[in-house]
């Protein structure tokens, strides 16, 4: 992860995380397993995991679905618009979030997504 800060700065590479050991009984490996995520999501925002055991179909499926809803027509997608939930769960347009940094205004962000979590 060079060259990455808490302010932003350019990373150089996305980290590969491997997971695995958090399904063992071996405590300080999912420990360590759980710094190096928390790592990687406090200094690049993101991360690969490796070590999961989904099944390649599975998330091959999840693939063709995510970008069979992305390719619908705007309108369809703001069915399920973030705003409407009780629980900060939908669809996100594109420059509905931004990115801010002290003394500067925000800066529309560029991405589309869909928010998703277990119901509780």
């Amino acid at each position: 992860m060079s060259a990455t800060d808490a302010k932003g700065t350019a990373f150089t590479h996305i980290p590969v995380i491997d997971i695995s050991p958090l399904f063992s009984d071996d405590i300080e490996a999912r420990r360590k397993a759980a710094a190096e995520m928390a790592e990687a999501a406090s200094k690049v925002g993101f991360l690969y995991v490796k070590g999961h055991n989904i099944p390649r179909p599975m998330i091959e499926t999840l693939e063709k679905r995510a970008a069979d809803f992305f390719a619908k027509p705007l309108d369809e997608k703001m069915d399920l618009y973030i705003g409407k939930s009780r629980a900060h769960r939908g669809y996100v347009p594109t420059g509905e979030e931004g990115f801010y940094s002290a003394g500067n205004p925000a800066k529309v962000d560029k991405k589309e997504a869909f928010d998703l979590s277990v119901e509780l």
